[in-house]
């Protein structure tokens, strides 16, 4: 995050490079995903998980059907809903490649979307801890400073 001179608002966008766009990248996503344990539900939201290198950029894949949703402009405000809901908590986020699905019929509130993708992606991250054999350090997050 930096600090805009212009103005004293904190810049907390979701880099480009974090979004998942490599077809290539998408195919050994999902198919990687049912080999492996990573894959979680909390209604509205589904993640697919797979692990990579600790130097690689974890990438994130939003995904809001039209087989749920037949409205494109419903689609994009439930994509800007869970992108916000992602970028607002980065600091909980797992290391790893996602892909996040919504997939209710409806337009659901904020909060109850916010909930569910919490919850899953607490569900992920402790998959992923257990799957991997390696604890996710605690953060701190009433400082500045991110202790590990």
């Amino acid at each position: 995050m930096s600090l805009n001179s212009n103005t004293n608002i904190i810049d907390a966008k979701l880099p480009k490079k974090n979004i998942l766009r490599s077809k290539k990248t998408i195919q050994l996503l999902f198919d990687n995903a049912e080999n492996m344990n990573t894959n979680a539900k909390q209604f509205p939201v589904k993640i697919v998980a797979h692990n990579i290198n600790v130097d690689e950029t974890p990438q994130t894949l939003f995904i809001v059907s039209k087989r749920f949703l037949k409205n494109a402009t419903d689609r994009n405000r439930v994509r800007r809903i869970v992108k916000e809901v992602f970028r607002n908590n980065k600091h909980s986020n797992p290391h790893c490649c996602l892909a996040i699905m919504y997939t209710a019929n409806v337009v659901l509130p904020f909060n109850t979307i916010e909930d569910a993708l919490l919850r899953t992606i607490e569900k992920i991250n402790g998959k992923i801890a257990y799957t991997t054999g390696k604890s996710i350090p605690e953060i701190n997050i009433t400082t500045t400073t991110v202790e590990l």
